[in-house]
């Protein structure tokens, strides 16, 4: 595909807009489906009756190298069909044809999904040689040939299971509060924020491993929120689970025997984005650190996604297992400075905007929280609770309300 790769200046949207094949408007709700339902523009498109096969078969030929297939008169070769597996088949629409020597020839939908391209990679090593081919008649083989899986999966489906209720006991609850768009931005966290935002929105393809670190009240725990919010908002085949050291170690602390230690590492593995917060709280707990590494190399194999937090840089973990900081240290790093006047002045005239205070209120509330957005927060419900009880804010009051933070 790498030829494919040096051509492809636009999306397959833009060029379906760009050629007045779909609306701008028809495009949006194919997008959005793309990132609600997971299914692929084109297979929307086609179902929902915008456009015909042939039609996307004729601009992708004549505006690309790719040649078609035709699907009714040549059969896939089954060997062929095993290095690709199901569920990357039907996420794409897409099934291999032919295998010549390090090569594999595919037969795709939509061979420009620069997504599809990444996800490949990481399934095999040979070299995916792209064709086009009729929707239609590539899902009746993946139908056939994929049979077996698309049985084991409907049972799953159909089977009574735990899993839900187990993934809630190991993990904690994501706080719906926390998300991108309430995350206040100043010159401290935007580079933290911009690397986090970048990790959710790639759904797996770059920026796979996160590593943030930055003391306690800095925001490191509204980005990790934000970041699985994001995530089960706008997917629905990527699981997410988010914990931290305080629950992890609480539930090693109850496992009783052997078989409850094997459920306990499956449960922490059987995720596609692992978000972990408050790394650094792991020092002087070994066992912790040694079932943390176990699941992280487990992930790492596997090339899940995994976000970790900390209130102190990497180098600052040296007492921590080796073996689990090397793996940690392939992530980007990325630090969050102290919150500065400017944000915390944007916290507060955002919050605090229905109250009409003064400036010098504002000022000493901010410096008054000094570099903790927590206790910033604190301190604003404080004042919104005494303004609804009839309470005057002035200096005095705020004075009063700083004395339990110092």
């Amino acid at each position: 595909m790498a030829e494919l790769e040096k051509v492809k200046r636009k999306t397959f949207a833009d060029i379906l807009v760009s050629e007045g094949i779909v609306s701008q408007e028809v495009m949006k709700k194919a997008l959005k489906a793309q990132w609600s339902e997971g299914i692929s523009i084109e297979l929307y498109l086609i179902n929902k009756g915008y456009v015909n096969e042939d039609t996307l078969i004729s601009v992708l030929t004549k505006k690309f190298p790719l040649k078609f297939v035709d699907l009714s008169v040549i059969q896939p070769d089954p060997e062929a069909v095993d290095h690709i597996p199901y569920r990357i088949a039907k996420k794409y629409v897409l099934i291999p044809l032919r295998k010549s020597g390090r090569s594999l020839a595919v037969v795709m939908g939509n061979p420009l999904n620069r997504e599809m391209a990444g996800e490949l990679k990481k399934v095999t090593d040979l070299k995916i040689i792209p064709f086009v081919g009729r929707v239609s008649e590539i899902l009746d083989y993946i139908q056939t040939y994929y049979s077996e899986e698309i049985q084991k999966e409907e049972e799953e489906i159909s089977a009574p299971t735990a899993y839900g209720k187990l993934k809630g006991e190991v993990g904690l609850t994501l706080q719906s509060n926390m998300n991108f768009e309430n995350f206040e931005l100043s010159a401290c966290n935007e580079v933290a924020y911009s690397f986090a935002k970048s990790f959710a929105e790639t759904r797996g393809v770059e920026n796979t491993r996160l590593f943030i670190f930055g003391k306690e009240g800095y925001g490191k725990t509204h980005l990790l929120n934000a970041v699985g919010n994001y995530i089960l908002e706008h997917e629905n085949f990527r699981g997410v689970l988010y914990t931290d050291a305080i629950k992890f170690m609480d539930l090693l602390n109850n496992i009783k025997s052997d078989k409850d230690l094997k459920k306990f590492r499956l449960s922490h593995v059987e995720t596609d984005v692992f978000l972990f917060d408050d790394l650094d709280l792991l020092l002087g707990h070994d066992y912790a650190q040694n079932q943390l590494l176990y699941v992280l190399m487990e992930l790492h194999l596997q090339e899940k996604q995994f976000i970790f937090t900390s209130s102190v840089p990497l180098k600052a973990l040296s007492g921590m297992n080796k073996k689990l900081i090397s793996i940690i240290e392939t992530s980007i790093a990325s630090p969050i400075e102290p919150p500065d006047k400017e944000l915390k002045m944007k916290i507060l005239k955002k919050k605090l905007s229905n109250l009409d205070l003064g400036s010098d209120v504002l000022d000493l509330i901010q410096k008054g929280a000094e570099d903790n957005l927590r206790i910033l927060n604190a301190i604003i419900n404080e004042v919104i609770t005494l303004s609804r009880m009839g309470k005057k804010i002035d200096t005095s009051v705020i004075k009063v309300i700083l004395k339990t933070y110092r």
